[in-house]
């Protein structure tokens, strides 16, 4: 049991370390709360609820409940590269 901790404690450690190391990529752009310039074809700013589902739904290949799920967070946390990558490496621990 002890041992099962110790690499879950490591695996845990290593998974969260160095969340924003690397830079944005592609379907990160499509998180709700990054401002894009004006004009940028796609993706279009996704800033509300609204933007982030018709988004979603018209143009992005991507599905709309993770993005749906990720409009409060980046509301609440922000949009950087670790408030966004921090969810999944959570849910990937579990």
């Amino acid at each position: 049991m002890a041992g099962l901790l110790l690499l879950l404690s490591v695996g845990g450690y290593l998974r969260l370390s160095g969340l924003d190391s690397r830079s944005i990529t592609h379907p990160e752009m499509y998180n709700p709360g990054i401002r894009m310039p004006e004009g940028l074809s796609e993706p279009r700013q996704r800033l509300t609820l609204t933007q982030v589902i018709t988004g979603s739904l018209s143009s992005d290949g991507h599905p709309p409940a993770y993005f749906v799920l990720m409009w409060p967070w980046t509301k609440f946390f922000g949009a950087s590269l670790t408030a966004m990558r921090f969810p999944s490496a959570v849910v990937g621990l579990a």
